[in-house]
């Protein structure tokens, strides 16, 4: 599980720039693990800065903390001060309070870890957990997801190549991650696995990925390839219900969308039978529709759009360390893939199907109009050419006119060429009376 970890700089007290003979110009980097940030530019002193730097943290939060104060010469260089790095831990021997102590600078720091906040480590589309990093607060079991990896058919070759694929799959769901074994050089692999996660929310979404493994060779130094992903949304799934079925690999590349092949799949979200008919089975199934999505936290004291994004690309990073570090070890790039969001740079592709889909809007916004302008062929509007006397008039184009308030329509002088369709009469409507004429001769 990740956390965060909230470094607020309060100030800074007594501090000394290298060379003694200015005010000192001092700002603070902070560094947890491969994670670095630094404060704002602070003169005088005793600068004060208030400000937070979080971080991105993984179980057992073991990680060194450590702190470098800089200053800012006259060439607008950072350089060293008296103190220039500190490790935040506890002191092994504690020095007592008197005036033996020498004289020092002080740095005054909060520490703390932000457990009520889910750490994001998936693209917000497609995220399978919600639940933050204290256990206290994690809502109950809804069931549980049990799938079972088949195998797979019709992959591909790579180009120009004339080997085939050694793949193997990885699934993921929550902060757990699953590995199949390697098939090697066979176009229709077949694993038989069997995973299974717990389920504390039904909007989540499974997602596994189909890999070739290049490990095999020896001194390749070739990244494992992706083959192809498939995700699932729960919220489609009914519960105790069985699907099995062959899932299309589709990848999208330069050349468009083409298939790379099938994965067979068994998926099954198995919940308890209800101890009494017509209950639900759990007092968390029956209210997870009620309670928020993400924890408390994220509504009371929201992160910014911009900090989320940085923030999820820290923890991705943090999630490849950990894992890299597992028996079988998954490889950065395959996490990577897996963690990967959308695309945002811009796509002509992506550019053509959203113009599509507006013209199809617009289209839908005009089928009415286009329907009554094809089937209101004979009506017309009386008294529209009242002023010309003897002359003939041929009303080509619809007219729909009520009278209103109106109980008796009396016309005069009006002959018709035609007599209207049988199926044509005057309609009531909730004024008066609707006329319908096909062609007026006055």
């Amino acid at each position: 599980m990740l956390c965060y970890l909230r470094v607020t700089i309060v100030s800074g007290h007594d501090l000394i720039s290298h060379d003694g003979r200015r005010p000192p110009s001092a700002f603070v980097e902070v560094q947890v693990g491969e994670q670095k940030l630094k404060t704002g530019i602070s003169t005088g002193s005793n600068p004060s800065w208030n400000q937070d730097l979080i971080f991105v943290a993984s179980e057992p939060l073991e990680d060194l903390k450590r702190e470098d104060f800089k200053d800012i010469t006259h060439l607008k260089q950072p350089g060293p001060v008296p103190l220039l790095h500190c490790d935040i831990k506890l002191p092994d021997n504690p020095q007592p309070a008197g005036d033996t102590r020498r004289f020092a600078s002080k740095l005054i720091v909060k520490l703390a870890t932000d457990q009520t906040y889910h750490v994001f480590d998936e693209c917000s589309q497609y995220c399978s957990d919600y639940r933050p990093f204290a256990k206290g607060l994690w809502p109950g079991v809804l069931g549980k997801l049990e799938v079972g990896i088949l195998g797979a058919t019709g992959l591909t070759p790579m180009k120009n190549s004339q080997f085939q694929r050694h793949a193997y799959t990885v699934a993921k769901y929550g902060n757990k991650w699953a590995r199949t074994r390697t098939v090697v050089n066979n176009a229709s692999p077949k694993w038989n696995e069997q995973c299974s996660w717990d389920i504390y929310e039904k909007c989540t979404v499974f997602t596994i990925g189909l890999y070739d493994n290049h490990q095999l060779v020896v001194n390749s130094g070739l990244d494992d390839v992706p083959i192809g992903k498939v995700r699932i949304p729960l919220s489609k799934l009914d519960w105790n219900k069985i699907y099995t079925g062959s899932f299309p690999i589709l990848v999208l590349g330069k050349e468009g969308l083409k298939k790379t092949g099938e994965i067979q799949l068994a998926i099954r979200c198995a919940i308890p039978p209800p101890a009494w008919l017509f209950f639900s089975p759990s007092y968390f199934l029956a209210t997870s529709p009620f309670r928020w999505m993400l924890p408390k936290s994220h509504y009371k004291a929201p992160l910014g759009l911009l900090q989320y994004e940085d923030l999820r690309s820290k923890a991705v990073e943090v999630i490849c360390f950990n894992l890299n570090k597992t028996v079988p070890k998954l490889r950065n790039e395959v996490v990577k893939d897996m963690l990967k969001p959308r695309s945002k740079r811009f796509s002509m592709r992506r550019t053509i199907a959203n113009f599509e889909r507006l013209c199809r809007f617009f289209m839908w916004l005009y089928g009415p109009y286009a329907w009554l302008d094809a089937n209101l062929v004979s009506t017309t509007d009386v008294g529209r050419k009242a002023k010309f006397h003897g002359v003939k008039l041929k009303y080509t184009r619809p007219y729909l006119i009520e009278l209103m308030f109106s109980d008796i329509i009396q016309i005069s002088d009006l002959t018709l060429v035609d007599s209207p369709p049988s199926n044509i009469h005057p309609v009531y409507s909730r004024y008066g009376y609707t006329l319908y004429l096909s062609y007026l001769f006055e």
